[in-house]
């Protein structure tokens, strides 16, 4: 699908997209407890996650996901297509559960490393056909505590402490450095206010398991899917509002994107579940520390070509192994509209949009369509391969339109 997009001024009020990373949480925490999970997105990664769930023998009514009585399934054929979320997840998950599983996923899930992961289950007497997919995994994990390099996903973290609050409790040992620790510190909130006694101190995480409860709820919005529309209003002269967020965390993560915005002169603020942004305050250009929430990268770099001076993003080890090799498709994205990007171990971005109309390809990457979308609203341009963006969020395009972006979708 090619996207094409004319200067635009995006202003108005437009809801939050719901947080993928909430929802695969969610709906995986089926193979622990009951989940009345409301608001679950149409995305792609969380078809995978309800498809995988489903295989496992979850049974899903509605917004409603159970179990019926009998075992999980111990052998299954498991495709995660593009999910790196969700392959991480599972894969200790299976390991703990125990069994025969074959795993497999599309060319781009293919290329993301899960070497470590493997490793360290490996360790814990499973058995695996490969250190990256297509593979086949047998056997039962035997142990309670586990080790685990910190460098290499979080997802796998996050998948550790499911595995091991089904087991009963364990401990997990990271070892550092601990890159995305917002989305490890966000599964031990999730799982806590369900019932679990989790705690992480330092590179330790202890889950003791506890009384766990059924979740119902929505799942709330996405602060760095949103910040797309945030950028797009500031970029071209507007405003725009953003409803159903959750109240901002005590740890730095993705939500810290309001506060960052704010600080560097930005009209940034929230209050009551809802994010405004207007393009009346003057941003400078800032230097910013991704590395504990890398999907920010892609954000940044939305706003960094319409703030004054220049924005340098380091922490960008972790953008090479995303759906595409971020730290080169925001340079070619920017580029491609005359915006000088440099790139070695960060990236600095300085210079507005010269280039109009410029048509590039998305490489299979919904943040990086978003991207070339925010610029597109300021310089014109066609981005091919835009259906990406249904990773994640579906309504993308639609939603642009609703507040003021002339979009056309073509096949």
């Amino acid at each position: 699908m090619m996207a094409v997009i004319k200067k635009s001024r995006i202003s108005g009020s437009v809801k939050a997209p719901a947080s993928k990373s909430h929802a695969i949480r969610l709906v995986m925490y089926s193979l622990i407890g009951g989940a009345n999970v409301q608001g679950l997105p149409d995305s792609s990664d969380v078809a995978v996650a309800v498809d995988l769930v489903g295989r496992l023998g979850i049974i899903r009514e509605g917004d409603r996901f159970f179990h019926h009585g009998g075992d999980l399934k111990h052998r299954a054929d498991l495709y995660f297509g593009g999910s790196g979320t969700t392959l991480r997840m599972a894969l200790p998950m299976l390991a703990y559960l125990g069994g025969e599983f074959t795993i497999d996923g599309d060319e781009t899930l293919r290329a993301r490393p899960v070497r470590e992961e493997i490793r360290a289950l490996s360790e814990a007497g499973v058995s695996f056909s490969s250190d990256s997919i297509p593979l086949r995994m047998s056997g039962r994990a035997n142990t309670d505590h586990i080790t685990i390099k910190g460098s290499e996903s979080s997802q796998s973290i996050s998948g550790l402490i499911y595995a091991l609050l089904m087991n009963e409790g364990g401990s997990i040992q990271i070892v550092p450095p601990i890159v995305s620790r917002h989305y490890i510190e966000l599964t031990c909130s999730i799982l806590a206010s369900l019932g679990a006694d989790i705690s992480f101190n330092g590179n330790i995480i202890r889950i003791r398991g506890g009384d766990m409860k059924d979740y119902s709820g929505h799942v709330p919005g996405d602060y760095l899917l949103s910040s797309f529309y945030a950028a797009a209003a500031y970029a071209t002269g507007g405003n725009v509002s953003i409803s159903g967020l959750p109240e901002q965390e005590r740890w730095w993560g993705d939500h810290s994107i309001v506060g960052i915005l704010q600080e560097s002169g930005i009209e940034s603020s929230f209050q009551d579940g809802t994010w405004h942004v207007a393009s009346s305050g003057s941003g400078k250009g800032m230097t910013i520390d991704i590395s504990q929430s890398p999907d920010m990268a892609v954000s940044i770099a939305a706003f960094a070509p319409f703030l004054t001076g220049a924005t340098t993003i380091s922490g960008t080890e972790g953008l090479k192994s995303k759906e595409s090799n971020r730290i080169r498709t925001i340079a070619e994205t920017l580029s491609a509209f005359g915006v000088n990007a440099m790139t070695d171990d960060s990236i600095t971005i300085d210079g507005q949009p010269s280039v109009k109309n410029p048509v590039l390809d998305a490489a299979g990457d919904h943040r990086i369509a978003m991207l070339a979308s925010v610029l597109s609203l300021c310089a014109g341009g066609k981005i091919m391969g835009a259906e990406c963006v249904s990773k994640s969020n579906p309504e993308f395009f639609s939603n642009l339109a609703s507040i003021g972006g002339d979009i056309k979708l073509a096949q």
